[in-house]
């Protein structure tokens, strides 16, 4: 049965006016950085925006709601999301998105990103678009291979998506931990494994939110966040990011497209901006920056207690 509740509508031409919304159909709430007394709320066929402070909305949408968020983010990631995301038409092709992919697995490998240009010189600098029509898995591969100067044993990986860069450092040969919540992993994963490489790959996924995870983060030397940190919100990341400071010694790499940088808070999947201020405070808890260029970002770490 549907539940209404009556907010208070800031949107024109309405603004200031009561506005009632059935809390069922909800995804995602908000919190309004520019403004705090305004808050989003979001369906999968309309949003709102509140006159309202966030706190108040979630009390407004009342425990029940709140306990259901993983529900709601699995019905935001579904099958047709990722069929129609971006990265689906390197996916179809059997290759690695140059900008984003390829580059967390050429960071974790001690590669700066921006070497490839010369070998790949069909790609877009810096972008790295483009790169689909002239160039195969293959190559990418063999370029890896003749620059790799770090081998990385343990991975993990922290929203895998389709699953591309799990597979691929799967096939390489290394133990590879995925964490992908969405309720088509294990499916799409195999699925990339059999595409890209004739044969489902070996690794461990786990099917969970981040925030329900607990990891020993001792046993990796690498963490890799490839388009997913933007997608994760604050509150769900900040325990395992907390652990990551206190207990890991290896590489924590994250990247997206260069460009957009900064990403802003937007629709129902981009819920945590990533910008500079971010990516500076991630960086004064590291031993040391190794890359940093716009989005991407490779940090070493040295905290194993």
């Amino acid at each position: 049965m549907a539940k209404f509740v009556k907010f208070t509508n800031a949107g024109a031409p309405f603004e200031g006016q009561p506005l009632v919304i059935n809390v069922d159909k909800i995804t995602t709430v908000i919190k309004d950085i520019a403004n705090r007394n305004m808050t989003q709320l979001w369906s999968k066929e309309s949003q709102w925006l509140i006159e309202e402070d966030y706190n108040t909305v979630m009390e407004k949408l009342g425990v029940e709601w709140r306990e259901d968020e993983n529900k709601a983010f699995k019905q935001i990631y579904n099958l047709n999301y990722f069929e129609n995301c971006d990265g689906f038409t390197e996916w179809q092709n059997n290759m690695l998105k140059f900008g984003d992919a390829y580059a967390s697995i050429l960071y974790a490998h001690d590669i700066d990103y921006g070497s490839i240009f010369k070998e790949f010189p069909r790609v877009t600098f810096p972008q790295g678009k483009d790169g689909t029509k002239h160039y195969t898995l293959k190559e990418q591969l063999e370029f890896l291979e003749k620059n790799k100067k770090r081998i990385p044993k343990n991975i993990l990986e922290i929203g895998g998506g389709r699953g591309e860069v799990t597979n691929t450092l799967a096939y390489l040969g290394y133990n590879v931990t995925s964490v992908e919540f969405h309720p088509n992993a294990e499916k799409l994963f195999k699925e990339t494994g059999i595409k890209f490489f004739n044969k489902e790959q070996s690794y461990n996924l786990i099917n969970e939110n981040i925030k329900d995870v607990e990891l020993d983060l001792s046993k990796f030397d690498t963490i890799i966040m490839c388009e997913s940190i933007e997608h994760i919100p604050e509150k769900h990341f900040n325990n395992f990011y907390q652990n990551l400071i206190k207990n890991f010694k290896g590489y924590f790499i994250i990247t997206n497209w260069l460009n957009p940088f900064p990403i802003f808070v937007s629709g129902t999947e981009h819920c945590r901006r990533i910008d500079n201020e971010l990516y500076d405070n991630f960086s004064k808890n590291a031993k040391r920056t190794v890359f940093r260029r716009k989005s991407h970002l490779c940090l070493e770490f040295d905290n194993k207690e």
